[in-house]
């Protein structure tokens, strides 16, 4: 049992891939559109510099059990995965909500993408409802 889901943290592009990390949560999936929203709130003056948004977002995932052994984990390739992945592409200061597969696809947009600051005026409650239902976010 669990909520396992992921974040797609963009570096770079190779050819027609991004390339970056996998953030993974074993118990908050359910939550990554809100975790995002707040990790990039906190860490507006660091959009752009993804050593430090990077960070700022893993420790959002994990604030409230940093120093669990288990949980959570960091990876060059998904985890155990039940929900859309979130893609976001610091380069490109966008968030994309992906099916599984689609979010490494340069040309991919997913299924719902916003620029950070659309993202961030989103309500929660339309966040949560494009993630939950896997379709386009009007």
């Amino acid at each position: 049992m669990g909520d396992r889901g992921n974040i797609f943290f963009v570096d770079d592009a190779r050819g027609d891939e991004w390339t970056g990390i996998y953030m993974y949560t074993h118990w908050s999936g359910v939550d990554l559109p809100s975790i995002v929203k707040s990790a990039l709130e906190r860490g507006r003056d660091r959009w752009g510099d993804s050593q430090y948004l990077g960070r700022i977002l893993f420790c959002e995932l994990v604030k409230d059990a940093p120093m669990d052994t288990t949980g959570f984990g960091l990876s060059t390739q998904i985890g155990d995965n039940e929900h859309l992945i979130v893609r976001v592409n610091d380069a490109d200061q966008r968030v994309s909500f992906h099916q599984p597969g689609s979010e490494r696809l340069a040309k991919s947009r997913g299924v719902a993408l916003w620029s950070y600051e659309e993202y961030m005026e989103q309500p929660d409650e339309r966040l949560s409802d494009a993630f939950a239902s896997g379709l386009p976010a009007d």
